[in-house]
């Protein structure tokens, strides 16, 4: 029992709540809330938001495992040290800053390669296909096509344009070559496409690079909901035109 004679804060246990007692600047946690969880944060996003994540996922797992063991690491060291110390410390900002940067860190990364980044690698992982005739080819020769160059005098066929609406709307336009007659393959099955580029009530298309002339190169439009729609859009042009198209092959112009 503490002394009565005695002052109350000689005997109060040390606190930054305890008036009259100062305590020394640590430079360590100052150093490490400037950088560490900034650092941990980008660490995480880069390696799941690109490459790694898209050619090597399991090196992405294995360093966000050892961030997790090194962060309960800390959870059991500072569980066993400061056991019933309620008194506010660096180490439990730590401690939590560290596990909001690793998971949100993770979190966002992922976001940006499922949006964005996972089409770019596909694309890159499929084929180029260079002097592509449209009135020649079927689409089903270039199932694994991600970018198109096609033959000179290749063009959109603004006139058999259409579109479909849901919520958004599916601009498509079939990619012909000068030859004004149908594909002599019978079906028109190269596609440029875009939404909300296209009139709702008329043949139309303002996608891409329309207005270039001399524009006849396609990227592969490989997200797989887009797909379905610009799907339903080309069959209702097949119904509008009287057309045929066997394999639709989707690209933004």
């Amino acid at each position: 029992m503490p002394d009565e004679s005695e002052p109350l804060w000689k005997t109060a246990r040390m606190s930054v709540f305890t008036p009259g007692i100062r305590r020394r600047m640590n430079v360590i946690p100052i150093v490490f809330f400037i950088f560490v969880p900034w650092l941990t944060f980008s660490f995480f996003s880069w390696l799941f938001a690109f490459s790694v994540f898209h050619y090597h996922p399991g090196v992405t797992t294995l360093f966000l495992c050892f961030g997790v063991l090194f962060w309960l690491g800390m959870l059991a060291y500072h569980y066993t040290s400061y056991k019933g110390d309620l008194n506010p410390s660096w180490l439990k900002m730590a401690i939590l800053m560290l596990a909001l940067a690793m998971f949100g860190g993770a979190l966002f990364g992922w976001v940006i390669y499922t949006t964005e980044s996972s089409i770019y690698f596909s694309n890159q992982d499929l084929l180029s296909y260079p002097n592509v005739n449209p009135f020649l080819q079927k689409g089903a020769d270039l199932i694994d096509a991600g970018r198109v160059n096609f033959a000179e005098g290749s063009h959109l066929d603004m006139d058999k344009s259409w579109h479909f609406k849901h919520h958004t709307l599916w601009c498509v336009t079939p990619i012909v070559n000068s030859n004004p007659n149908a594909p002599s393959t019978g079906s028109y099955d190269f596609w440029a496409v875009g939404t909300d580029c296209c009139s709702v009530s008329s043949s139309d298309f303002r996608c891409g690079a329309f207005q270039d002339a001399g524009a006849r190169s396609g990227l592969r439009a490989l997200r797989e909901g887009d797909q379905q729609n610009y799907l339903l859009a080309v069959q209702q042009a097949e119904t509008m035109y009287d057309i045929v198209a066997s394999n639709p092959v989707f690209f933004y112009w």
